[in-house]
């Protein structure tokens, strides 16, 4: 197992915790670290998985300064048991492992690709244990010149059985306590990816799962994803949960909303306004799907926030996600389009065969290869489309 630390002395880092906490389980997030953070087992661990391909279940950690304030220089010493807090992040799983082709000093980046998994209890009773031995090795977190440790192998004599114990119901223990005080995530506001969702009109939505992208690549720096696979016919829904901490026991932030982007692609069909956060309740996003022109597979990434209005400073006001989505042709339309694409054809060299034999029967059949040829345009295109989202 690899120890993982996050220490959010930064708005980018403090912004990934938030995804951490949030994700669905099953997306993948990338991570890097400078070469200089990593201890030697837990780099060649890494470099392991590059020949068995076999995914390394990590523990990711979150370490800070029990005085430490949101944008404070770091500490120039190394965290302790007792100067510190740690709190469990999220249990995982490293799928992929990355080195840059020309990286070679100690500053160069090592990139991790975790698969999320469930939630460990802060009060797991190998925690405390954990983090004193990783304290007598010199491998927790702070001060980078020092060369302390971020990334670590587990040590030997840590229960990693007790360790991993992980479960869906500890989510709201680990928000518990990055919402308590010294935590710098204080005030922050905190909410779940619940599910992804395929629209119905006369039944229950049906839970859709992510599905590893078919051109991964162990040992790749940027291309290793996990996708919900939606097409053009249907509608989605994003369900996220709120979650007022039992630390603050006070009301959101006047106008707290959940905002939903996508990146460049354009080929999403987005709420036309911010979704309002009400109290410990769940709330769902409608997510469509452009009209699809193009056979082969493309992607884009949905991107749901947190926004307050009058929130100021370069650090996240509380939980996103990201999560990418496979567009392609819904297959059952793409088959009906091709079956009546190939009838088109047959039906016009048919009507020119008829019109030497008999006028009508040809001006028939050429009017019935007409129609398919429309069909099968309309299909394609949706020009004429009766379906409609809400």
């Amino acid at each position: 197992m690899l120890i993982i630390f996050d220490t959010c002395t930064k708005p980018d880092y403090y912004g990934d915790v938030h995804k951490v906490l949030a994700s669905p389980t099953g997306a993948i997030i990338r991570y890097d670290y400078e070469r200089k953070l990593w201890t030697d087992g837990a780099q060649a661990e890494a470099e392991q998985l590059l020949r068995s391909r076999e995914p390394i279940p990590a523990l990711l950690l979150y370490g800070q300064v029990r005085d430490y304030s949101k944008g404070a220089k770091d500490p120039s010493f190394m965290l302790t048991f007792d100067n510190a807090i740690f709190i469990p992040t999220r249990y995982a799983s490293v799928v992929n492992f990355g080195v840059d082709a020309h990286a070679e000093s100690e500053r160069d980046n090592l990139y991790l690709h975790l698969e999320m998994d469930e939630f460990v209890s802060p009060d797991n009773p190998e925690l405390p244990k954990l983090i004193k031995e990783l304290e007598n090795r010199k491998q927790l977190p702070f001060d980078r010149e020092q060369a302390y440790k971020w990334v670590s192998k587990c040590p030997e004599n840590i229960d990693i059985d007790m360790l991993s114990k992980c479960d869906e119901k500890n989510w709201p223990l680990v928000v518990d306590r990055f919402a308590s005080a010294p935590s710098q995530f204080e005030g922050d506001v905190f909410w779940r990816f619940n599910a992804f969702s395929k629209v119905s009109s006369n039944s229950e939505n049906t839970d859709m799962e992510l599905q590893k992208r078919v051109t991964n690549k162990i040992g790749s720096i940027q291309s290793f994803h996990s996708d919900f696979l939606v097409d053009d016919l249907n509608e989605y829904a994003v369900s996220v949960r709120n979650y007022i901490p039992n630390a603050e026991e006070k009301e959101l932030p006047p106008r707290a909303a959940i905002s939903v982007k996508e990146d460049t692609s354009k080929l999403l069909v987005l709420p036309d306004h911010n979704v309002k956060l009400r109290r410990n309740a769940s709330d769902q996003l409608k997510v469509g799907v452009s009209q699809i022109n193009f056979l082969n597979s493309r992607f884009a990434k949905l991107v749901v926030e947190t926004e307050i209005p009058d929130h100021e400073g370069a650090y996240p006001a509380g939980s996103s996600i990201e999560v990418t989505l496979e567009l392609r042709k819904n297959r059952g339309r793409l088959l009906f389009t091709m079956l009546a694409a190939l009838f088109a054809f047959v039906s016009a060299g048919a009507a020119a065969v008829l019109m030497r034999q008999d006028v009508g029967q040809g001006i028939a059949c050429l009017m019935f290869s007409v129609l398919l040829f429309w069909l099968a345009t309309w299909l394609w295109t949706g020009a004429v489309n009766p379906l409609k989202r809400s």
